[in-house]
Parts: structure tokens; sequence; C-alpha cells
């Protein structure tokens, strides 16, 4: 063998090697930003169900306070009740319909599909509650005294 072949040997050889190195970075460079974009959709996801989380328990206490409305020991009024309940209920339905908007896995997807059939009538229900609770005090106060709910 000849210098001259020799040296295009080791030139195609580098060349190959230099290609070789090159696909699989490439390849792991698409890889590493196909996992980070599942982790931000995953990020989202989570931030948003937190959210959701904070609001369906903001809606409850929206409940109780009602309840300390209609007992009249609380300082704000049914009005104020109201409002902040129509706040949380809007903000849980957006971060539900952020949720549903992000490329989810289709076992998340369903999951959240079965949950938002039943949220036209939730918040409903706290109103007719907050309704009730800040309207007829004393029919409340009798249901305070029984002796399951405590003293």
């Amino acid at each position: 063998m000849s210098i001259k072949l020799r040296l295009i040997l080791l030139v195609v050889t580098g060349l190959l090697t230099a290609v070789i190195m090159a696909l699989v970075s490439f390849t792991g460079n698409s890889r590493m930003g196909n996992a980070i974009s599942d982790s931000q959709v995953s990020m989202l996801s989570l931030r948003d169900h937190l959210e959701g989380d904070m609001m369906h328990d903001a809606l409850r206490a929206d409940v109780l306070s009602a309840i300390l409305v209609g007992l009249g020991r609380s300082a704000s009024t049914a009005s104020d009740v109201r409002n902040d309940l129509a706040e949380h209920a809007s903000q849980f339905r957006q971060v539900l319909a952020d949720n549903l908007s992000l490329p989810l896995d289709d076992n998340i997807k369903s999951a959240l599909n079965n949950v938002e059939p039943g949220l036209p009538i939730r918040p409903h229900m706290h109103i007719m509650r907050i309704n009730f609770f800040s309207s007829v005090p004393a029919a409340f106060r009798q249901v305070t005294r029984c002796p399951r709910i405590g003293r």
C-alpha cells in the first residue's frame, strides 16, 4: 500500500468518524429537545392542576364563609361571598380548559374530560348553598344545634 492510499484512507476514516459523531449529536439533541418539551408540558399541566385544586378549596371556603355570613359572624357580606365564588369558579374553569388544551396523554385527557361534565353544576350548587346560608340564618342556626355537627 502506498503512502497516498494510506493518507486517503485516513482522511476518509476521519470524515466518516466526524459524520457519525455529527449524526449521534444531532439525534441526542433532538431527543433532548423533545424531552424538554414534554417536561414543560408536564410542568404546565401540574401547575394548572395545583391551581385548580386551590380554586376548588377556595370554592369550599366560599361556602364556609357564607355560613359565617349567615350566622352573622363574618365581617364580609353575602355579595362579597358571591363575588368571590364567581371569581373562583371562573378561575377553576379556566385552569381546567388550559389543561385540556395541552398536548397530554390520552389517559390524562380522558380523565380530565370525565371531570368536565359536572363542572356547570357544582358552582351552581355552591351558589344555592350561599344563597340559603346567607338568607336563612335562623334555619342554619337550628341545624348547627344538631349533636352530630358539634358545638
